[in-house]
Order: structure tokens, then C-alpha cells, then sequence
């Protein structure tokens, strides 16, 4: 388990803005896959953007799921980077 304060998603698609990431759900999951909490939030495109967590949250796994993008024919993400501590060095 590891203790998660925040995940910084990257919207920044050059040529592709409008296939980015916009509104997620994201669950934090416990050592038997429990959902420990649910958060709904929407990216802003082309940019990046911080998700802070209400407070550090202990747990096993981050389900993340895509709800709509700014209007593309996909949905993408450039990059994700999820900060906190007890993380493993990838």
C-alpha cells in the first residue's frame, strides 16, 4: 500500500486537443479492490492539471475511469504522474 496525495494529469495533445481527457471518476482501492473513496473531476484542455487529494489516502490501486473527452473522435492523456509517498520507483 502507498500513500497517495495527488495525480498530475498532462492534457497537452498537440494536433489531437480535443481527444484529451476531461471528466474522470476516480476511486481509490483498498488490498481486496474495496473502494475506499470516489472523486469526479474534469481536466481542462491542453494543459496540466493537479488533482489533490481531499487528504492522503492509503491504498493498493487507482481505478481511473474516462467519462467524456473535449468533443474528439478518442479519448487520450499524455501523460499521468501520481504523487505521494511509499510509491514504488518505477
Amino acid at each position: 500500500m502507498a500513500t497517495v496525495t495527488s495525480l498530475r494529469f498532462d492534457t497537452r495533445m498537440p494536433n489531437y486537443e480535443t481527444s484529451a481527457l476531461r471528466d474522470i471518476t476516480l476511486e481509490a482501492l483498498g488490498p481486496a479492490g474495496q473502494v475506499l473513496s470516489t472523486s469526479n473531476q474534469t481536466l481542462a484542455q491542453n494543459t496540466e492539471t493537479v488533482v489533490t487529494l481531499p487528504m492522503a489516502t492509503m491504498m493498493n490501486a487507482i481505478r481511473i475511469t474516462a467519462r467524456s473527452n473535449h468533443g474528439g473522435a478518442y479519448v487520450g492523456l499524455s501523460e499521468l504522474v501520481i504523487e505521494g509517498t511509499g510509491l514504488p520507483a518505477l
